[in-house]
């Protein structure tokens, strides 16, 4: 707790020795970006289709180094999503497709997102919401010890996820177009880049209807057998740096975020309700390779972000991948 203190107390000491200095920033950036470097389309509308690869993990690790791995996954690695644009509003939706790893059993999911961005030095907001029903167990070689391939993979219908964040970030440069790489509402016509910084607020929750240690690992894993239920809140800044670089109508952007958060957690462990506050880090990267003309667009897009929970001497990552293809038109 005092080192928690002792980190508030130095973010917020930070914050207001730099408050005068953003404040200029948003004054000097303000405005329209430098039309030498952006171009902005005529077009109103936008529709776009996709199809991504996606991989939400859930795995635990022991401190001690004397307990395997646990890494649980969902079965919804394909995915085909449509994406619909007014102006700089973005709303999109998924749903998965049949996996080609029927032995890993059925997961249900179900996702969504909001997002814009303005003219204030891309400026932007997000909001986004993921389900996720049905886990199967990784690597069950090695906490089961009868398994053999020939077998399904160990299902745990019961393990639900739910993953709601909000966020807004910002990039320093009139140069920089981060619409021309996500909304395309806009071409970048130069390479460009700048300073980038994220606030983001996140809720995380984890249910399931027994323990999600494998009877191997529970001695390795004593303080987390009676865990069944938690839900996690994370308020982060994060700065960062963006970059594009253009060839005629191609562009490959890339975006990268490392910062800490404060973290609340309450969690259901042998019936026991616990609550527990942390720093914690966070990491998210995104790279998109695209073409765009005056009409269509097509883009492949690579999303990666990592978040830590530490409970005791055991570290639970969730970490998200996505590798999208798609493309659309403007009208």
């Amino acid at each position: 707790m005092n080192r928690f203190l002792i980190g508030i107390l130095l973010l917020g000491a930070s914050f207001g020795l730099r408050g005068q200095g953003i404040i200029k920033l948003f004054q000097k950036y303000k405005g329209q970006q430098d039309s030498t470097y952006v171009k902005v389309y005529p077009q109103t509308y936008s529709l776009k289709t996709y199809f991504s690869y996606r991989n939400f993990t859930l795995k635990l690790t022991d401190l001690d180094d004397k307990g395997s791995t646990i890494a649980y996954r969902p079965n919804n690695p394909l995915r085909l999503g449509f994406v619909g644009s007014y102006k700089d509003i973005r709303f999109g939706f998924s749903v998965k497709l049949p996996s080609f790893f029927p032995d890993r059993g059925n997961t249900r999911s179900w996702g969504m997102f909001i997002n814009t961005q303005t003219n204030i030095f891309s400026w932007g907001f997000d909001f986004y919401f993921l389900r996720n029903k049905g886990y199967y167990l990784d690597d069950p070689e090695v906490h089961l010890p009868l398994w053999d391939k020939s077998m399904p993979y160990p299902f745990r219908s019961d393990i639900r996820t739910i993953n709601v964040g909000m966020a807004t970030h910002i990039v320093f440069s009139k140069k920089f177009s981060l619409k021309a790489a996500t909304i395309q509402s806009e071409k970048q016509l130069k390479s460009a880049g700048g300073i980038a910084l994220d606030l983001a607020l996140k809720f995380s929750s984890l249910r399931s209807d027994s323990t999600i240690i494998p009877y191997s690992q529970r001695d390795y894993y004593a303080d987390l057998v009676g865990f069944n239920k938690g839900g996690f809140f994370t308020l982060a800044i994060s700065p960062g740096y963006a970059y594009t670089y253009v060839h005629n109508d191609f562009y490959a952007t890339a975006l990268a975020y490392l910062g800490v958060g404060i973290q609340t957690q309450t969690y259901v462990n042998n019936n026991d309700r616990k609550w527990s506050m942390q720093l914690r880090p966070k990491f998210k990267f995104m790279h998109i390779i695209g073409y765009t003309n005056n009409d269509y667009f097509a883009n492949v897009t690579f999303i990666y972000e990592n978040n830590l929970v530490r409970f005791n001497r055991t570290r639970f990552n969730s970490s998200y991948l996505s590798v999208s293809l798609g493309g659309g038109f403007r009208f």
